[in-house]
């Protein structure tokens, strides 16, 4: 994903102004939004598996479609962005984020839940790759690291914070309710967004979107380090997603610890998260190098893990 783009008019609005900062918090908090309503599974998982009388298989089903199909969509995302600008792309995905939320707050059946899941990847495809756009084309693309570090550190933050609250909240009413609720704030968020999301250039290029993935990949292919990053970006980061959402509760249950105790363990796991995204970007361009400080976070990691272990 590039945040240039050679077809554009004359620039509508001035970069690093209230507009783009304006513009930059709404798809923050979209981003936040979504990245709570998918982490918030790791404490509603038992009420999901007591109401529709599932088993571990079919949590482990329902985790696993919301996280392969964000990965196949996640292909296309950026190049949706760079095809037809934030306005054309994010007000959809916020559509189908809220839909998909508001689908499993009624869901009645294990099919529904997952359909649920699905609509939720299709339009958080856009969520982070979307927070990264908005940083580039409103900020320049100096200024992208930085920026998409903050959306990081806010995202992991809230799901620290989110996840004692959501089991406060549930306390007090159904896993459903909490679901429509947070649909309702979805409503708002597309409201706003009809309302403000923009480029500050208006995009009117015609690429396909799909021969732009194509020709991608093919340039990835091409560059060893490209895809080696990628894999390395997918391991690492999928791993910390796949103990923050699903695993750390059980591996605290299973080793005799309440589900409270699990829940706090995957809110730690957010918050490390961003503390490391306040410091390891800006410490990586100081030092002029991605080397180093990729191999000391995952070997801080293996040493995590292996102590959890």
């Amino acid at each position: 994903m590039t945040a240039n783009n050679t077809n554009i008019a004359p620039a509508k609005y001035r970069l690093g102004g209230p507009t783009a900062w304006w513009v930059w918090i709404l798809v923050t908090v979209f981003t936040i939004y979504l990245f709570n309503v998918q982490t918030m599974f790791s404490v509603v998982q038992g009420d999901i598996k007591s109401a529709l009388s599932l088993d571990e298989s079919h949590l482990t089903l329902i985790a696993g479609t919301y996280t392969w199909a964000f990965a196949i969509f996640q292909f296309f995302g950026g190049a949706f962005l760079d095809c037809f600008g934030s306005r054309k792309v994010l007000i959809p995905a916020f559509i189908f984020v809220t839909a998909g939320v508001f689908l499993y707050g009624l869901a009645t059946s294990y099919t529904v839940i997952l359909l649920a899941q699905v609509l939720m990847a299709l339009g958080a495809c856009c969520g982070f790759v979307g927070a990264g756009y908005i940083g580039g084309v409103w900020f320049g693309m100096a200024a992208y690291g930085t920026m998409f570090g903050y959306v990081q550190v806010l995202s992991s933050l809230s799901s620290a914070i989110q996840q004692p609250i959501t089991e406060g909240l549930l306390a007090h009413l159904t896993y459903e309710k909490l679901f429509i609720y947070l649909g309702f704030f979805g409503v708002l968020l597309v409201v706003l967004a009809i309302l403000y999301m923009r480029n500050p250039t208006p995009v009117v290029t015609k690429k396909d979107p799909f021969k732009v993935v194509a020709d991608n990949l093919k340039q990835i292919v091409k560059m060893p380090q490209m895809w080696i990053a990628a894999m390395w970006g997918g391991i690492v980061f999928g791993l910390n997603l796949a103990l923050g959402v699903v695993w750390t509760p059980k591996l605290f249950t299973e080793a005799g610890y309440t589900l409270d105790n699990g829940n706090l363990g995957s809110a730690l796991l957010w918050l490390g998260l961003a503390v490391g995204s306040c410091f390891w970007p800006q410490w990586s361009n100081r030092i002029h190098s991605r080397r180093i400080p990729s191999i000391i976070g995952v070997l801080l990691m293996i040493i995590g893990l292996v102590g959890v272990i």
